[in-house]
């Protein structure tokens, strides 16, 4: 074999080669597909310790079947869509934890730190200082207060909860001194505000001055039926007047539990200033309009 034909035939075995190896493909990278679950967010963020509160978790993939633990605590989901899942909180103790929602087909999603569960609690009273007769109508804010709620300050005094976070209660009788509130929730979670509230004798306050009076049909009555002032000067009332202007009274003076009955001229008013800036009583005075209680402020 000549050496021209020998080189003819290296080339020709290097171009079959080549184009052997031209004509191959890379096989392609194989794994787990990318996970479609995909969690975004919660609504609200934060609820109190015991269970019941609605939460909206909206994303992406959530499929039929889905499930949601709280705070490692499994709650039944409600798929909304494939974007929303509606689920009611558990009982937890207070602290911050994750969301994890799991689909059927394995995969798992997280928010960490997505929810906050929060205890009851007391931030303040208003006011603060009241007469040790009792009957100063106080309002309680603070966080996660529930309907039943009883208050302690110094004597349990039933509360009406306003919402969430603020409650409406009377002071019960009690001897000079600040005291402790204590709240206890029906769910058995309570809070104490040391020295919340302090009692203090009413010949200690000043009722003098001019008060800004609401008169309602009945104590129960939740909207105003007209307003009035009454005057009180050197712990005397001396002056009452509504929108049909200035009544003349005979001027009243205030007893030494600081509670008054005026009747005078077709003005029948009695009360008691439960505290510096708060007085209620009954009523009658047809010149004004109908009414049967009313609840004043002091300027």
């Amino acid at each position: 074999m000549s050496r021209r034909f020998r080189f003819a035939l290296a080339l020709t075995v290097c171009a079959g080669i080549l184009a052997a190896c031209s004509n191959q493909t890379t096989a392609p990278t194989t794994g787990p597909p990318a996970s479609s679950l995909i969690v975004t967010a919660v609504s609200p963020v934060r609820g109190p310790t015991h269970a019941g509160i609605v939460l909206l978790i909206t994303g992406v993939g959530f499929q039929t079947g889905v499930t949601v633990t709280i705070g490692g605590v499994p709650t039944p989901a409600a798929l909304l869509s494939s974007g929303t899942l509606k689920v009611v909180t558990p009982a937890h103790a207070a602290g911050v934890v994750d969301i994890v929602v799991t689909n059927p087909n394995g995969d798992i999603r997280g928010l960490p730190g997505g929810f906050t569960f929060e205890s009851v609690a007391i931030t303040g009273l208003s006011p603060n200082t009241g007469t040790t007769d009792g009957r100063t109508l106080v309002v309680a804010a603070g966080a996660w207060i529930q309907p039943g709620a009883i208050f302690t300050l110094g004597v349990d005094a039933p509360a009406i909860p306003l919402n969430s976070n603020s409650a409406a209660l009377y002071t019960p009788p009690h001897t000079p001194g600040p005291v402790d509130v204590v709240i206890r929730n029906p769910d058995g979670e309570s809070f104490t505000l040391t020295g919340g509230f302090t009692y203090v004798s009413p010949a200690s306050f000043n009722f003098n001055g001019t008060w800004d009076a609401q008169a309602y049909a009945t104590p129960a009555s939740e909207i105003a039926a007209y307003s009035f002032t009454f005057t009180i000067q050197n712990n005397v009332v001396t002056q009452f007047g509504c929108g049909s202007g200035p009544i003349a009274v005979a001027p009243t003076a205030l007893t030494t539990n600081r509670s008054f009955e005026l009747s005078s001229n077709g003005v029948s008013l009695t009360g008691a200033m439960a505290d510096v800036a708060f007085a209620n009583g009954a009523m009658s005075v047809p010149a004004c309009g109908p009414a049967t209680y009313w609840e004043a402020s002091k300027r």
